[in-house]
C-alpha cells in the first residue's frame, strides 16, 4: 500500500476531505432460483478517493482506492436489498478495510 496524505488531524477526528470522486463498473444477472425473491447476482469494480483541494492533480490517479467484489441483490418495493463482499485491490496504509456490506438502495422515479 502506498503512503497517502493523512486527512485526519492528530486527534483522530474524522473531518473528511474537500472533494470526492467515484466510479463503478457493474455487471448483474438474474438468478433463476426462488424467482419470487427476484434475486440478482452482481460483480463490480469501484474506484474512488477523497482529497483536499490542495492535492496535486496526479494524486487523483496515484492515490485512488480500488476494490472488486460480488454480491446478491433482492428487489423490494422501494428499491433493493444488497449483500456484498469486496476485496480491496489498491489501498493506502491508513485505510480501514470493510469487506462485507449490507445495504438498502432506494429508487426515485
Amino acid at each position: 500500500s502506498p503512503p497517502c496524505p493523512r486527512l485526519l488531524p492528530p486527534s483522530g477526528d474524522s473531518l473528511g476531505g474537500d472533494f470526492k470522486y467515484s466510479a463503478t463498473l457493474s455487471l448483474s444477472a438474474p438468478l433463476p432460483i426462488l424467482p419470487v425473491l427476484r434475486l440478482r447476482a452482481h460483480a463490480f469494480t469501484d474506484v474512488a478517493n477523497l482529497l483536499r483541494w490542495s492535492a496535486p492533480l496526479p494524486a487523483m490517479a496515484t492515490q485512488a482506492r480500488v476494490s472488486m467484489g460480488m454480491g446478491l441483490a433482492a428487489s423490494i418495493g422501494v428499491g433493493r436489498l444488497e449483500l456484498n463482499y469486496s476485496v480491496p485491490v489498491r489501498t493506502c496504509a491508513s485505510d480501514i478495510q470493510q469487506r462485507w456490506q449490507f445495504g438498502l438502495a432506494g429508487t426515485i422515479n
